[in-house]
């Protein structure tokens, strides 16, 4: 099989205007001094016991507009043994907490000599190998055979995203779940690499996240056997899109905005997002990667908790100075 050129899709439009430069460094004296009194030293889920309450007492007062839904969406993370006891485990700490739905972690059958109280899915000879392909493939027809029903939506994830489980929800309801959808950040072959055939033209980057709806899967996952006999590169992302558009007939979404929901970091991937976290890029996007340490995972949920309390904090107020 071969190795596959990826083209950058989602490189920057335009360098911040001097306005926005300013206004983000005074939110962030602004949101360093919340840190500074809510977060006094991070524990576990990224949130001290008062910032957790705190949080809690203020949900209670101004809930979010949409209804959690038990079965929305179920999300299947991709991991390894390896990282099962680390990135998995502070996964579940964190960002998993805030799914509106299920999730569940895959790793190969090397999983199964550690104990752990994590809610893990080990197929029967699908190991730890690399690419991850079979993983990819077989993790899909499971999510199909036992859950096609039960959830709207469902998606394929790293174990090194960030995903905001509330923002995910508030986008998702935006979209007919009805209908095929392929969703996430879309990245395109190389017009002079032999992978890049005419039954497809784009797909969407596994890293920060692949979403699909029930008709996706059902008019793809039924093909499977197929599939996995007949792949072009060594990319599941990309064999996933290829078969996607022959068989139920769409794209990945194609738009610059889908770039910054659903961000991947293509320019310094090991130094991602370890930086000041106050920039447009974290704010508006939905789902974060990679995230290549799991104390820079525990520092991003901090931040997104502590802009949560903020935005509460905002609307007792509102609330307030309309009594």
């Amino acid at each position: 099989m071969l190795k596959f050129k990826r083209s950058n899709m989602c490189k920057s439009r335009r360098r911040p205007s001097w306005s926005t430069v300013f206004l983000n460094f005074f939110l962030g004296i602004i949101f360093g001094l919340l840190v500074g009194i809510v977060l006094s030293r991070p524990e576990s889920n990224g949130l001290n016991s008062y910032a957790r309450d705190y949080l809690n007492i203020l949900m209670n007062i101004a809930p979010t507009p949409a209804t959690r839904g038990e079965n929305f969406i179920y999300v299947g993370v991709m991991t390894t043994a390896k990282y099962l006891p680390t990135r998995a485990s502070a996964i579940n700490q964190t960002w998993a907490k805030t799914i509106p739905g299920k999730l569940e972690y895959y790793p190969g059958i090397e999983a199964k000599a550690i104990e752990t109280d994590l809610p893990v899915v080990i197929i029967p000879g699908v190991d730890d190998s690399y690419p991850p392909m079979k993983k990819a493939f077989v993790m899909l027809k499971y999510i199909h055979d036992n859950f096609i029903d039960k959830y709207e939506w469902f998606m394929r994830a790293d174990d090194d995203v960030y995903i905001k489980g509330d923002r995910l929800e508030e986008f998702l309801r935006s979209v007919n779940s009805s209908k095929a959808q392929y969703i996430g950040q879309s990245g395109q072959g190389s017009p002079d690499n032999p992978a890049n055939m005419e039954v497809w033209e784009n797909f969407c980057i596994g890293g920060p996240g692949v979403i699909f709806s029930r008709e996706t899967l059902r008019k793809l996952v039924p093909k499977l056997s197929f599939v996995m006999k007949n792949l072009y590169t060594i990319h599941d992302d990309v064999e996933i899109g290829r078969y996607i558009k022959e068989y139920a007939d769409i794209d990945c979404t194609w738009s610059y905005e889908m770039c910054q929901l659903f961000f991947h970091n293509h320019t310094s991937p090991d130094n991602s997002f370890t930086g000041d976290l106050q920039n447009p890029q974290v704010h508006r996007a939905i789902s974060m990667h990679p995230i290549k340490t799991i104390q820079n995972l525990y520092r991003i949920d901090a931040h997104v908790n502590t802009q949560s309390i903020q935005a509460l904090n905002l609307k007792v107020a509102d609330r307030k100075s309309v009594v």
